[in-house]
């Protein structure tokens, strides 16, 4: 879900059951991004609006307690759980201060209007930079002190992206839905090994300027030309981290995305195995992969405490090399999709 709000210079959003400044730039710009979107407020914001009624061309989810409180054209619930079990992906939490707070851990983007200016107040919103929150879209200065920006919550943007994915094939679909059921099991514990059941990661399939050459590395743990990549490790930018994979295993410094979207997406079982004296029993990998390019001139070193060669292999050598039959249908989908991308 987004939120959107406006803030002073401290966070601060109303005084005495009102917003603290009404700004023409705003308002239209709060129409824009909810017409059309579920809006989820409190029962006070809602008797701010216009004869406290509803808005228009917004479905209303409405949080409140008091069971007598049945407003015409809004839907009413008097606790967060009942309402998500009731509001799409593509709702707006709207305000007010209780209800940003009690649903703010739900959203992964933030729509902030930021005004250079202190007011007197008595609300205030949490302080997405002290969470840890980045801006990913910035608009600038709108009159004297005004600036638009967006903001995601860095933990649920590689959900965010996962959702917005496209599957490809049956497998995809499948594995798209089961991916986004484990991070919403287990949101503290996905993106680390410390998980043992299942954990996210990401690979790098690396291809030359004309794809007709793919750099594989040789696994020491499965003894087998593959391509790169590896686990978060609490990393949530999954492209940053194929990226930091595919550097440290090849050495090839031109490495970038041919796209920066995900390329494709499976689930790998990962069979139980010893690691530098520990047994690591059988579990799953989330992965996400990118169609990566480099140039074939690069230096390339392999990492030692990982792998044992890296080279270029040509397409068609591909399949018997890495032979891993059930690697076969991954590679031929991210072969395909580079060569639609190029």
């Amino acid at each position: 879900m987004e939120l959107i709000v406006a803030v002073d210079k401290n966070w601060a959003i109303g005084k005495d059951g009102d917003q603290l400044i009404y700004i023409p730039e705003d308002l239209k710009r709060f129409k824009a991004l909810t017409m059309g979107h579920p809006v989820i407020l409190g029962r006070k914001t809602l008797a701010t609006f216009p004869g406290g009624r509803p808005l228009k061309g917004r479905r209303n989810l409405i949080l409140s307690r008091n069971a007598d409180f049945a407003p015409e054209g809004a839907e009413v619930y008097p606790d967060a759980d009942s309402l998500l079990a009731h509001a799409s992906e593509d709702s707006f939490v709207i305000g007010g201060a209780s209800v940003y707070e009690l649903l703010v851990d739900a959203c992964d983007t933030a729509h902030v209007t930021k005004i250079d200016a202190e007011y007197p107040a008595d609300t205030w919103f949490p302080d997405l930079d002290a969470r840890g929150w980045q801006v990913v879209a910035e608009e600038g200065a709108r009159g004297r002190f005004l600036s638009l920006c967006d903001l995601q919550a860095g933990e649920l943007m590689y959900r965010k992206e996962i959702l917005a994915y496209e599957p490809t094939c049956p497998q995809e679909a499948a594995d798209k839905a089961m991916m986004l059921e484990y991070i919403d099991r287990f949101p503290d514990t996905i993106l680390l090994r410390e998980n043992k059941w299942a954990h996210m990661t990401a690979s790098g399939f690396i291809v030359n300027a004309d794809v007709s050459k793919v750099l594989f590395v040789h696994h020491n743990l499965y003894r087998v030309w593959a391509w790169t990549g590896g686990h978060a490790d609490g990393e949530s930018d999954m492209l940053k981290l194929a990226l930091k994979e595919a550097w440290e295993e090849t050495g090839a410094r031109s490495l970038r995305p041919l796209r920066p979207e995900i390329a494709s997406m499976e689930i790998l079982a990962v069979w139980g195995h010893e690691k530098r004296g520990q047994w690591v029993s059988g579990h799953q990998h989330l992965n996400v992969s990118y169609v990566l390019v480099a140039d074939e001139d690069d230096t390339l070193q392999y990492c030692p405490e990982e792998n044992s060669g890296v080279a270029w292999i040509a397409v068609e050598d591909m399949s018997k090399l890495a032979n891993e039959w059930q690697m076969d249908p991954i590679y031929a989908k991210l072969l395909k999709r580079a060569r639609e991308w190029k």
